[in-house]
């Protein structure tokens, strides 16, 4: 699977890494990571590991707000506590996990929308931390788009509509019998 890195964001597939490491669904608080190298900017074997971003068609001063969801069909979201470090949950619902998402060279500021819970990688897995506990040392997620020609739909073979009567229902009849509504080669005709 071919991926970049994200300059920006918008609604697709992407890999969300920690170092080297790429993030899994939540579990236990966390999203926890799997050592798995993007190298050459592709990746093998991590369709498990994919999350997909959509925009939430919110925004908040200006800012989009964003959904992320986990290959399980989850949407991440964050339980807020006082201490320094809160718990991601997952949800089956998207009310109340909108993000804001921020991106420079790859690395994703990943916002709670009142911006008090950012997402960290905290040795190889990702939590979410008070924003007031950001500093110099606080190591971001890296944001790797997957590709389009990757998930993209090609050469569909269509196939060419038989010859054949069908009556309104569906059924498929030998000949016109009697008035109604047919589908012959495709379009409907009425016979009185």
């Amino acid at each position: 699977m071919t991926c970049e890195k994200a300059t920006i964001v918008v609604s697709g597939e992407y890999f969300i890494v920690a170092g080297d490491n790429l993030a899994l669904p939540y579990k236990n608080d966390v999203l926890p990571t799997k050592k798995t190298e993007v190298a050459g900017e592709s990746v093998t074997d991590a369709e498990y590991c994919l999350y997909t971003i959509t925009e939430c068609g919110l925004t908040q001063n200006n800012e989009k707000m964003f959904y992320i969801m986990d290959s399980n069909g989850k949407y991440i979201s964050k339980n807020g506590h006082s201490d320094s470090n809160s718990r991601i949950s997952a949800s089956t619902v998207s009310t109340g996990t909108e993000w804001i998402i921020a991106v420079e060279d790859g690395v994703a500021k990943i916002m709670s929308t009142d911006k008090v819970w950012v997402l960290a990688c905290n040795n190889s897995d990702i939590v979410a931390i008070k924003a007031t506990k950001v500093n110099a040392t606080t190591v971001y997620p890296s944001l790797y788009a997957v590709s389009a020609s990757d998930t993209a739909v090609e050469d569909v073979d269509a196939e060419v509509a038989d010859s054949a009567i069908y009556d309104i229902t569906g059924r498929r009849v030998n000949e016109i019998t009697k008035a109604g509504i047919y589908i012959v080669d495709g379009k409907k005709v009425l016979v009185k």
